[in-house]
């Protein structure tokens, strides 16, 4: 068999056990929507973004209240030291969300002190599987600079794909939150942004989608501010002004932030006590326009958010399971959170009404060494791999 008929039956091969997993996520999904109250969807994955490392934990790995062994570690370094590295470009993961097919994309660093050169990539079920498998993968799609200096990242931090399925990334570094087509992602290369939304005073290290479809930023500042979007401002390029401003007054260090499926708004930061804080608001409050002070309907402190010397709290990523559960990361913040608990602790919806000072009824804490939980951030819950 020459090389270009192993080629082509390679591709056939691929083809075919990614539209597997895509069967796959597809009752993944409707198993997550279904789901009764109460109940965990045993297809569904959690998915953390940690210093060096992607990896998906499931099954009884989310049942246990200590170390849990990841299903699948994505890296450029190996977890267990030896073999080859599950993929070689991945150095310094900033994000990751899955598609609509399922598969995963990730934004990433060339190195952590390398800030300022940064890619995004797509792993499809196929490579996940494979991965899994301990064998090394090539990314399907790499965005990247191609040689042009900062275009189309300076610095690619959280990404999130809308219901049409183009991925919004947020440039760090550039100040400007950026939008890419299906067809623009569907191969390597540096492709212009569709619609680009800069200011000056950007500086965005998270972005979510609310049930309506509007764009909700983080300006990371000294008193942390959400930009809200609506659809129509999000067709064109240019600067423009948000169609409500939301200040946080109460909260300091706001890395992340994230909706519930109710629609509230939940928020981890730095609390007026020193201590971390996670404040809701509720959906039916965020209907205000221009910029107003929110007050939040409920507040939820634990001994167990990592704070470091500074009492700066690193939690970085938040999101909820099927059941409602909420999950948080903590001890995300790299080496300036030495003295840290690492780890994602759980917390059920009786425990959210009723807010408070709270123990997590779970925490995945990290393991000794290079860890596969160190320096938690960014998290998602998403498809498993079998």
């Amino acid at each position: 068999m020459n090389s270009a008929n192993r080629r082509v039956i390679t591709k056939a091969l691929a083809i075919a056990i990614g539209a597997l997993g895509i069967l796959a996520v597809s009752v993944w999904t409707a198993a997550a929507q279904t789901a009764a109250p109460g109940t965990k969807s045993p297809a569904q994955g959690l998915w953390i973004r940690n210093l060096y490392f992607v990896s998906e934990f499931q099954g009884a790995a989310l049942k246990r209240t200590s170390q849990s062994a990841p299903r699948v570690t994505l890296g450029s370094a190996n977890p267990n030291r030896h073999g080859p590295p599950p993929v070689g470009t991945l150095v310094s993961p900033r994000s990751l969300a899955f598609d609509h097919s399922g598969n995963l994309w990730v934004s990433y660093l060339e190195s952590p002190d390398n800030i300022n050169v940064g890619s995004v990539i797509e792993l499809t079920p196929y490579d996940l599987k494979r991965v899994a498998s301990h064998h090394r993968v090539a990314p399907q799609v790499i965005l990247a600079n191609q040689g042009q200096p900062y275009f189309p990242f300076f610095r690619p931090e959280s990404i999130v794909f809308d219901t049409q399925g183009d991925l919004w990334v947020s440039d760090l570094e550039g100040r400007r939150i950026m939008k890419f087509t299906p067809d623009q992602i569907a191969q390597s290369g540096a492709p212009t942004p569709a619609v680009t939304i800069a200011s000056s005073t950007f500086w965005v290290p998270a972005i979510h989608f609310d049930k309506s479809g509007d764009l909700w930023a983080l300006e990371s500042a000294d008193i942390p501010e959400l930009y809200e979007f609506t659809p129509d401002q999000l067709q064109n390029t240019g600067s423009r002004s948000a169609a409500q401003t939301l200040e946080l007054t109460d909260l300091r260090y706001v890395g992340d932030f994230g909706f519930d499926p109710s629609g509230n708004l939940w928020v981890p930061g730095l609390g007026s006590n020193g201590h971390g804080m996670i404040e809701m608001f509720r959906a039916s409050d965020l209907n205000a326009a221009g910029s107003f002070v929110p007050a939040p309907a409920i507040k939820l402190t634990s001994s167990e958010f990592g704070t470091n010397w500074l009492y700066v709290p690193c939690m970085d990523g938040l999101d909820f399971d099927a059941a409602g559960d909420l999950w948080v990361a903590s001890g995300s913040s790299g080496y300036e959170c030495p003295f840290s608990t690492f780890g994602v602790l759980e917390f059920t919806p009786s425990q959210l009404a009723s807010g408070g000072n709270l123990r997590p009824s779970k925490v995945i804490e990290q393991k000794v060494n290079l860890s596969n939980v160190q320096f938690p951030g960014v998290i998602s819950f998403g498809p498993t791999v079998h």
